[in-house]
């Protein structure tokens, strides 16, 4: 899967690019800006403008943590996640 952070949600295409799906606040995500995207089979990480997304079932629908902070990007090495704030903070969690 390919997955596209914009303005507007998370762009999600199965079929390497041919066709694209729009998520947004509507499927969960914090914000519809989402300012990076990390995914990893079907768990997908997503920095919003409102916190950081995660979706299990691969982008269709999402849990917020961090509710109110601006993410700017997000990175999962298999155990831990790591998220940047605007603040130059780094969250780690698991």
């Amino acid at each position: 899967n390919i997955y596209a952070a914009t303005a507007g949600g998370i762009s999600i295409s199965t079929n390497s690019g041919t066709s694209w799906t729009n998520y947004t606040t509507t499927q969960g995500l914090g914000s519809n800006t989402v300012n990076g995207v990390y995914g990893n089979g079907t768990v997908v990480f997503a920095a919003t403008n409102s916190g950081l997304s995660v979706s299990t079932n691969g982008g269709s629908s999402y849990t917020n943590s961090l509710a109110g902070t601006v993410i700017n990007s997000v990175f999962f090495d298999g155990t831990k996640v790591y998220a940047a704030t605007i603040g130059n903070y780094l969250y780690v969690g698991q």
